[in-house]
This record gives structure tokens, sequence and C-alpha cells, in this order.
């Protein structure tokens, strides 16, 4: 059903499918991150709001460590009000000491660290801080601790005095699973009255007592930097700078109430995505299965007919190889080889093929195919006049001074062999083509499936709807469809191959055309086109005496030119010696099968 060629490609696309899907599930800047990547566990926390405008921020990071040497990324967005400056970052051993001790991280200019054991490297720019500390502090549970003060924070607007900050810094690549916050106020400015709006897409959990704000959620995203508005009475602090922007309070609050509430939105738009995505995928597979059994299993039910060995028998081995997709190069061609031995044009001795009427210019007995290939195989690869062995064929395939040609004729040959096959009228040419374009146009769209979804969803989970248009991109290759007599011929061969050890009952199946002899003669080359040669010889030591005996030395006579006794009758011994003549033949086919197909190297192969 599908080329080797066609397998390789198809096998090579869903590598590279795999492959993609596999870099986006762990997309890291490169192998090391991703395996000194942290855990954060829980961040808490602390906005100490002072009299003047200025603002303490303290966070504490509770992470799980999987290596020896790893990273923490923070990142603070520019503010639109003050500037932010970094104090320190200390480490601390957690669940150790009730008061961690914290140990300072040293500041360096670049990713290199020189010999400190824990350091970190802090970048500013228009849009945004960022802070990368490394440690080789080593695995376990672990509290980093960062201290930053942001001046001017709180400003003045109208009446009213507004902070807005983002309250954690964790870079966006991250989210912990549970942050909490406390927004503190001096002793002499309390919260009553205040209009506090969280710029999220989490649900928090807000509480509030005259100096102190709370905030508690375990539901945050990966990105998510949730910036705090803050608004109260300017009366309560002493002199503020003017806010930058030109918006009233009120409108800001609204503003920032519309982008949470896109924010949330957007987040149970991603959910709804992500939670469909398994549902589309196991539609689409269900979908692609559907149509490969329809297509695979066709006319397997079908009852058998009492005489199905007739049509394997009278057709050329390779035609019932390609309708139970057993057509492989080496199979075909040694298969071909055995059938021009038995019409008597060519001779066997053991793995030499010897062609003795090489100037032969009448070809009209034969199908295109057959004279191609004696032209082929003993003029232009054999190198010792009409005879050729299977090691040639496989040294022409694999030489580099003979590989392209030899490629070329087989894929003539090959061409021969599909044109006469299709003279057969097996194949359904129309629905085959209309399955092809139909399995073309749901890769096209599962292929567009996944990349939208993706990007809805924003997580590489999305990329699962891949294999649906893989399994599809596979049934456009493969997809064939029989017409009711290539059904019928196709039901015909799985029998015939099936029932390879029971000669007799191909013989009886095969409308008295054939005598038992003709039969055992016949089906060897078919044995071996179909793959099923051990079968075929269990078949042959099936037989009793005398059939065994008719048999053995009929197939030997043929294929092996070894001279027909006087007598069937033999003893136990001389049945022995037989089978094991038929045992040498055996392993002659084997090995000469495995020969052609060690060439796999080659672009034939």
């Amino acid at each position: 059903m599908i080329s080797k060629t066609g397998k390789t490609r198809i096998v090579s696309i869903i590598a590279l499918i795999m492959l993609l899907l596999l870099s986006s599930l762990t997309s890291c800047s490169s192998i090391e991150n991703l395996f000194s990547r942290v855990t954060v566990n829980e961040v808490n926390t602390e906005v100490l709001v002072l009299a003047d405008g200025t603002v303490q921020m303290t966070e504490i990071f509770e992470v799980s460590a999987p290596a020896e040497s790893w990273d923490l990324n923070l990142e603070l967005p520019a503010l639109a009000n003050g500037s932010a400056e970094l104090l320190n970052i200390g480490i601390a051993t957690s669940g150790i000491n009730p008061i961690p001790i914290y140990t300072q991280f040293e500041e360096e200019a670049d990713d290199k660290g020189g010999n400190s054991p824990a350091f970190y490297v802090k970048k500013v720019s228009d849009e945004r801080t960022t802070v990368r500390m490394s440690t080789r502090f080593g695995m376990g549970e672990w509290l980093i601790k960062a201290e930053w003060l942001v001046s001017d924070a709180v400003v003045q607007n109208g009446t009213q005095a507004l902070l807005s900050l983002p309250i954690l810094t964790l870079d966006m690549k991250d989210s912990p699973e549970t942050f909490n916050a406390s927004l503190i106020f001096p002793e002499n400015i309390t919260a009553s009255g205040a209009t506090i709006v969280t710029q999220s897409s989490a649900q928090i959990k807000l509480s509030q007592n005259e100096r102190i704000i709370s905030l508690e959620t375990s539901d945050l995203e990966t990105g998510d930097n949730l910036l705090l508005l803050f608004t109260t009475d300017v009366d309560v602090f002493a002199s503020l700078p003017a806010d930058s922007s030109d918006l009233a309070v009120e409108q800001q609050l609204r503003d920032a109430g519309m982008k949470a509430q896109s924010l949330l939105t957007d987040r149970n738009r991603r959910e709804f995505v992500r939670n469909i995505i398994p549902l589309i995928s196991f539609v689409g597979l269900v979908l692609a299965l559907g149509f490969y059994f329809y297509y695979e299993l066709e006319g397997r039910r079908r009852p058998v007919e009492k005489d199905f060995a007739l049509w394997p028998t009278a057709v050329k081995p390779y035609n019932s190889s390609m309708l139970l997709n057993k057509d492989r190069p080496e199979r075909i061609l040694l298969s071909s080889l055995l059938s021009l031995v038995n019409q008597k044009e060519l001779w066997m001795d053991d793995y030499v093929f010897t062609w003795p009427q090489s100037g032969r210019v009448d070809f009209s007995a034969f199908r295109p195919s057959e004279a191609y290939l004696l032209h082929w195989l003993f003029q232009d690869v054999a190198k010792d006049g009409p005879a050729l062995s299977v090691s040639q064929i496989k040294q022409a395939a694999r030489n580099p001074a003979t590989a392209a040609m030899f490629e070329q004729n087989y894929l003539e040959y090959q061409q021969l062999v599909h044109s006469e096959h299709l003279e057969l009228g097996l194949f359904d040419q129309n629905k085959t083509k209309f399955s092809r374009r139909l399995t073309l146009i749901f890769t096209v769209f599962f292929l567009v499936i996944a990349a939208v979804l993706t990007l809805l969803a924003q997580s590489p989970v999305g990329l699962l709807i891949l294999l649906p248009a893989a399994g599809f991109l596979f049934l456009r290759s493969g997809v064939r469809h029989l017409t009711l007599e290539g059904r019928n011929r196709q039901h015909e061969c799985r029998e015939y191959r099936k029932n390879l050890d029971l000669l007799p009952l191909l013989t009886s199946a095969a409308a008295s055309q054939y005598t038992l002899i003709e039969m055992a003669i016949l089906a060897l080359p078919r044995a071996i086109s179909l793959d099923s040669i051990n079968l075929y010889f269990d078949g042959l030591a099936k037989l009793n005496d005398e059939d065994f005996a008719s048999c053995a030395y009929a197939i030997l006579h043929i294929y092996l030119r070894a001279p027909l006794p006087d007598s069937l009758r033999i003893t136990a011994e001389e049945r022995d010696m037989l089978w094991q003549k038929l045992d040498d033949l055996r392993n002659i086919l084997q090995t000469s099968v495995t020969i052609l197909a060690s060439a796999q190297r080659s672009a034939l192969f």
C-alpha cells in the first residue's frame, strides 16, 4: 500500500512533528536551563507605604531547587510613577531556623560570576529591570529575599493619592503556587475609604483593616505581574509629586478594572481552548482511524471462495504481494528471478542465477517487466557474462559509482511492475484520488487548527492536534481503494498466504487446475514475495512420505537442477536427507533476501 520510500518520508515527518512538540514543551534557552529551573512554591510580599510616598517592597520566594547549580530570574516592569532600586538579595535555608539567616548575593557585571557561590546580574532598560540570580548552594528547599525601594511611588492626582505598583517581580515564565501580599501603612495613615484594584486574571482574596490590606491567591498564571492600584485621600500623605498621567483617578481605576476584566476573559478563553484541545485531538485520531479501518479492512469479512488459491497461483508473485502490501524491493526481485527459474529461462546454482539464453531476441512470451529485468540484471549488473549473484546486486546498489544508475533502473522496473498490476483492474482509481484529496484537506485543516489553538491557548498543548494531522498525512500517502474484484482477490491472497503450510488444501482450492507437485513448485516464489518462506517449508514437512518425495524432488529439480530419481519410494533416512536439501534451499533463499535487504543504506532499499 505504501512504498518503502513513502514510509520513510512519513516516519521522518512524524519524527519532525514529535520533535517540534517536544521542543515546545521543554522550551528553554538551553538544556542546562531546563534542568536548573526551580519550582516557586510560595511568594510572600510586604509592601510598606511611607508617609512621604516612598514604598519599601520585600519579597520572600520559597523555592525547590532540582540541582546543585540553579537560577531564579526577577523582572520589574517600568513604573508609571517613581523609580525602583534593588537594595539587596539574600538566600537562606528553608525550615532550619525560626528566623532565617540570609547570605547576600553579590552583584556581578556578567553571567560568569567568577567563583562566587551566589551572585546576581542586573540589567536596566526603559521597559523593565531584570535580575538573574545564580547559585551553587545545592538542591533542596530555599528562601530568596529581594528588597526593593521605590521612590515617589505615591503621586497626587487631583484630591486623590494614587499608588500604581507591580507587587510580583517573578520572571514572566514562572508563577508561584501560592502568593500572599500585605500592603502596610504607617500609624498616621489609615486605609479607610481607600479604593484598591488588582489588575490580574486570578481570583484574589482581599481583606482589609485600618492599616493593612492583605491579598492572597493560589490562582496565578505564568506572566501575571499583579499590578496594584490604590487610591485614598491626598491629605493623609505629606507633599506628593504630581501624577505623570493626564487621566483622572476615576478613569485610571475604570481602565484598570476593564483591563482586569479583559485579562479574566482572555484567561477563560485560554482555559476553554486548552480543555477542548484534547477532545479535538481525540476526535481527529478517531476520524483518522475510521478512515484507516475503512479502506484497510475492505473485503475482509467476505466469505472465502472454494477456489481461493486459483488466482494467486495464476498471476505473478508480485501481484499477490502488492495486494497485501508485501512488495518490498528485495522480495520482488528474488521472487521474480525464481519465477523465471520456474519458467526455465534462468538456472539457479546456490546464490548464482545464470541466463543460458542471454542471446535471445524474441521476448514476445514475456511480460515487459520480465524482459526489462533480464536485460538490466544480466547485461548491466552481471560482471561474469550471463551469471549473476545476489551479492553483485547488493554491490551495484551500494557502490557509489553504480548506485544512481541502479536506482534509476529499479524505479523503471518498478514502474513496469505497477503498470502491469494496474492493468488487472483491481484498483479503484477515482475513489483513491477522492480519498487522497479528502485526507489532504483534513491534514491541512488540523494543521491550521493546531496553529490557531496553540496561539489562542498560549500553550504548546495545542500541538497535540498535530497527531491527527500526522495521521491523515500518513493516510494520504498510503490510501488506496480496490474495486469489488480487487477486494475479492485481496481476500483470496490473504487466505492463500495463511494456508501456505497446507499445500493439499491449496491444491484443492485451485479448481483442479494444478496438481500437488505443480502447486508446490509455483508456491515457492509466492512464499518469498509474501514473506512466508518458513510457513511454506513447514507445509512441505507435513506431507506424507509419497507426497513429500514427489514435491521435494520436483522442487530441487526445478530450482537447483537436481536429477530426478527412478523411484519415489523413500525410507526414513532418505526423507531426512531430502529434508536437509530442502532446508539448504531455504537457507539459500533466506540469506539471499537478507543480502538484498542489507543494502538499506542505498537510495533504493
